[in-house]
């Protein structure tokens, strides 16, 4: 236990790296006009937010699978063959992101910013259950009432 003389008066503290983050985040993200984002999208979208959230706190232990992911390489994506009704066969492209669900890399790749965004969430997620439990977070962030925070998915499949 962090700080034991606060647990018995109802309080805790936010670890100092994990509120910076959330802060930052907190800060810069806007949700998506479209709700149901997912795939390049979503990556895009969190990524944007994250670089961001990187200047702002430099060092943290939660950039490490974002810089794994940004080590991986960047490969072209497959054609897949498909037949027309009369049999000749042509070449189609794969969607970005149907390329994203069937390559294990792109997938790493592209899901790391979307994961990162999740665990913001689930840390805003638990800071306000703590709050509506009415436990006092002594240095919670400010949190903005008119965002909303919606854990994202990489494939709607």
């Amino acid at each position: 236990i962090a700080d034991p003389h606060n647990t018995f008066s109802g309080k805790t503290q936010m670890e100092p790296k994990r509120r910076a983050v959330v802060s930052s985040y907190a800060n810069h993200f806007s949700p998506p006009e479209d709700r149901c984002i997912h795939g390049v999208e979503a990556s895009a979208h969190t990524g944007a937010v994250i670089d961001k959230v990187r200047v702002d706190v430099r060092d943290t232990p939660f950039y490490g699978q974002l810089d794994l992911a940004a080590l991986l390489p960047d490969r072209d994506r497959p054609e897949k063959d498909k037949s027309t009704s009369n049999s000749r066969p042509f070449r189609l492209t794969l969607s970005q992101d149907e390329y994203i669900y069937h390559d294990p890399i792109a997938r790493v790749k592209f899901s790391s910013s979307i994961q990162f965004h999740n665990f913001v969430v689930k840390l805003i997620d638990r800071l306000e259950k703590y709050q509506s439990r009415g436990i006092e977070v002594l240095n919670a962030p400010a949190i903005p009432d008119d965002k909303v925070f919606r854990i994202l998915d990489l494939t709607h499949w």
